[in-house]
């Protein structure tokens, strides 16, 4: 699943990371008023990313599924 979420300059390096740490990788990054990351999650890996994303921001932030991809992947 590729997500999409924005946060504010000071929590970028947290999010990042977590996403890192939850197995994604970050495919592109706005700079705005505020920090838009694009990211790729396994489905997997997805659902539990998304409870530690509302556990470690306290719910402020939501990340949205814009698009479904299929990647191969090593027998």
């Amino acid at each position: 699943n590729v997500f999409s979420c924005s946060c504010s300059y000071s929590d970028r390096e947290r999010l990042v990371k977590l996403i890192e740490d939850s197995g994604g990788t970050v495919e592109d990054t706005v700079f705005t008023a505020d920090v838009e990351l694009k990211f790729y999650l396994s489905e997997e890996k997805s659902k539990k990313f998304l409870i530690k994303l509302c556990e470690t921001f306290s719910a402020r932030l939501t990340a949205e599924i814009t698009e479904t991809r299929l990647c191969p992947v090593k027998i």
